[in-house]
């Protein structure tokens, strides 16, 4: 009874506190064409950061990059993407996706993300069709429809907003949620 009752009350939570607050400045919009001019190609490539104190903070990896120069950006074929954040590891993964020069990642297309909350231990799966990723201030955010999936709970929302450092959720806009025992 008490599982159940935290769950009520997460999901009672998200629901009250899903109002959308932009934190995040928006990506340009930005589509790559076969006409413009490709500075590089790489295939497999995999990119990774580390902290100032060498722990892991991001592992990209992909079937291919190109980059654009003239757009400043490159484009990702079925990107995968590890964040670290205090002992969590979230997993993104992709069909498309484009990595601007600035830092932002934008995945799109069938986008799943895995990942740990502490009230979850049992983890949990999102999907959406694109999701915008501040690499710097280490927060998500989905301006289109996303699904949440735990393994009694499914809650749907018409976007979200995530801070992996405070693991705070904020879903807006049609918020559902459905508990099955």
């Amino acid at each position: 009874m008490p599982r159940l009752l935290s769950l009520l009350l997460l999901a009672l939570g998200l629901l009250w506190g899903g109002r959308y607050i932009q934190s995040q400045r928006a990506l340009p919009p930005a589509t790559p064409s076969a006409t413009a001019p490709i500075d590089y190609r790489i295939e497999q490539p995999t990119l990774s950061q580390s902290s100032a104190n060498g722990t892991p903070r991001e592992r990209l990896q992909a079937t291919r990059l190109i980059h654009y120069p003239e757009r400043q950006l490159s484009e990702l074929l079925q990107p995968r993407l590890n964040l670290y954040s205090n002992e969590a590891q979230w997993q993104l993964q992709a069909n498309g996706g484009l990595l601007y020069d600035s830092g932002q990642l934008l995945l799109q297309q069938q986008v799943e993300l895995y990942g740990p909350f502490s009230e979850w231990p049992q983890g949990y799966r999102l999907q959406t069709e694109t999701l915008s990723i501040d690499m710097a201030l280490r927060q998500l955010s989905a301006p289109e429809p996303v699904t949440l999936h735990h393994p009694q709970l499914t809650i749907r929302a018409g976007g979200l907003e995530l801070a992996l450092q405070t693991q705070q959720l904020h879903l807006f806009n049609g918020v559902t949620a459905l508990y099955q025992p």
